[in-house]
Formats: structure tokens, sequence, C-alpha cells
């Protein structure tokens, strides 16, 4: 038996933690219906993502068994959730899951959204366009034109 100090009592830290949180449900839409999704990404499946993408091998070279079991561990009902998907778009909808897991989910894999953020780029000020992308005032700027008219 460990001695005092050396024992990290996680089960204890577990039920501490368990106290009622306002966490709200995950839900993903398939075919006009809503599919529950566990409460959090489970530890195995953040560690194996995270290899995955450590060698290169996340987004579209995960093989589609792969892409299933994890989508099998996020879905409550995965038979039910997965019966109008085609193999073909496994991979958008884990992208689109784990998404809603990060604190700073981003937007799901459409086109909508592509077009949204395509068009928002083209918007956007260059400053090798010529024209300053942010307006300076005269006294920050006028020690670099002394400068140049003096070179």
């Amino acid at each position: 038996m460990p001695g005092p100090g050396s024992l990290f009592d996680f089960d204890a830290f577990r039920a501490e933690q368990e106290a009622p949180k306002d966490r709200r449900p995950k839900y993903v839409r398939i075919s006009g219906r809503e599919h529950e999704l566990v409460p959090e990404i489970p530890a195995l499946l953040s560690l194996d993502i995270a290899r995955l993408m450590r060698d290169g091998l996340g987004g579209s070279n995960l093989s589609k068994a792969k892409t299933l079991l994890h989508l099998e561990q996020l879905l409550v009902d995965p038979e039910t959730a997965l019966a109008g998907v085609g193999t073909g778009e496994l991979g958008p909808l884990l992208i689109g899951i784990i998404g809603l897991y990060s604190e700073e989910a981003s937007p799901p894999p459409n086109r909508a959204s592509r077009r949204a953020r395509t068009s928002l780029r083209r918007r956007s000020t260059s400053s090798s366009a010529g024209r300053s992308s942010r307006p300076t005032s005269s006294a920050s700027t006028g020690s670099t034109s002394a400068a140049r008219s003096a070179g």
C-alpha cells in the first residue's frame, strides 16, 4: 500500500468534479434528425486523434474504418445516426462533430460557411495593395516622414 503523499486519488477527484455542471448536451443533425453525442470526447479517442495529427494521418488520409470507430465513440446511438450517411461523408461528419467539443468551435464544413469566409478575406485590406490596413496618427508617422525627406 502506498504511503502518504505517494498516491493521487483520482476517484476522489472525479467525485468532486461530478457535481452538477451547466453542461448542455451536444447534438448532430443527420437526415433531418438530431442525434445525441457523448458529453465529452473520451480520453483514448483524444489520444488517438493527437497521434494521427502528429503522424500527419489526419483529415482525408484517415481510413474509413478508423473514422467509423471514432464516430462510434462520439455518438450515443451510432447505428441509428449513421444509417443515412455515405462513406464519403464520414470525414466531414467527424471533423464537424469534433469542432463542437473545442472551446472555439469551428463552423461546420459546408458550402455556405466556406463562401462566407472567402468573401471576408476578399474584403479585407491588404498592406501589399498600397493602402494602410489601420489608420495612424500624424504624430506617430511624423518622425518617419522627416527621416525619409532628410535621407
